[in-house]
């Protein structure tokens, strides 16, 4: 009996001891804490697909798991709280960095329909980041927007649906120094008798670059002259060569542009760089001419 006894004691304690054990190390974690060092996140170099991104010179600057969603359609955000913790550290590293700006890029897909005032959805979104840090003391003049235009969306919501990078800012020329010469921007094209704009990811770049431009040289200047085919009367071509003009104008100040560094005209159809006697030439005339002077 007395063997019984002791036999059962131990069965106890060993229970006891292993349940403590088995709650206090790998429950709770607590075992040997001033042995193994607090973990460090790992930098992330392969984010998940519904990862929120931020970029700097093609590197990662921040990477959070979960991610802004757009409702379909829509250019109001849904943003988690470990996003806008990012979004948050990006407006103290900006106002902390007057040598650097973000590009903004906002998606969407044909299948969604723009009710916002932007011209296009994506550029909603990107407007609507764009609000989240000027909110937070960046200044506006920091900040390019751009778009891109993805294959298809969820039917309820897109995850992401903004991208950003850090930009370095264009430092202005020193006295007595050349500037440089202004970069070049391929003319915009337009369908028959629209002011719908065919736009490339090659364009986009390309009106990033002289946004980015014009903040370094403020008293340079945009031109935008608008041009049409021959199909229809004079006037009405002048008036819509001047309309696809005030379209581009639209997109750049969108894309961040000053109203103030920007002139805007048409020549209508007096201008043609190609032969109105065929289509291909006619769609070669339907544009609006980018110059930087």
């Amino acid at each position: 009996m007395r063997n019984l006894v002791v036999i059962l004691a131990i069965v106890l304690a060993g229970w006891t001891g292993g349940g403590t054990w088995y709650w206090v190390c790998q429950v709770r974690g607590l075992c040997a804490a001033s042995e193994q060092p607090a973990p460090v996140p790992p930098v992330a170099t392969q984010p998940d697909v519904h990862a929120f991104v931020i970029t700097y010179r093609s590197a990662i600057w921040a990477s959070r798991p979960d991610n802004v969603r757009f409702p379909h359609s829509s250019g109001q955000p849904r943003i988690p709280g470990s996003v806008s913790g990012a979004l948050d550290s990006l407006a103290a590293y900006l106002k902390a960095h007057p040598d650097q700006d973000v590009e903004i890029t906002g998606s969407f897909a044909s299948s969604e329909t723009n009710t916002s005032e932007s011209n296009n959805l994506g550029l909603a979104r990107a407007q609507a980041i764009s609000a989240y840090l000027t909110a937070r003391g960046v200044p506006d003049d920091r900040i390019l927007r751009s778009f891109d235009q993805v294959n298809t969306v969820p039917a309820d919501s897109l995850i992401g649906g903004v991208s950003l990078r850090i930009l370095d800012r264009p430092v202005p020329p020193a006295p007595n120094v050349p500037e440089p010469q202004p970069p070049t921007v391929a003319d915009l094209y337009f369908e028959t008798g629209s002011a719908n704009i065919i736009m490339s990811d090659s364009l986009r770049a390309q009106i990033s670059t002289v946004i980015q431009y014009l903040r370094a040289h403020p008293k340079k200047k945009l031109f935008l002259v608008g041009h049409t085919d021959n199909v229809g009367a004079d006037a009405a071509n002048l008036t819509l060569g001047k309309q696809r003009a005030a379209l581009v104008g639209s997109f750049f100040q969108e894309f961040g542009a000053e109203p103030r560094q920007m002139s805007i005209s048409s020549a209508g159809e007096s201008q043609p760089i190609a032969s109105n006697d065929t289509e291909a030439g006619k769609a070669q005339n339907r544009r609006v001419e980018i110059l930087i002077r």
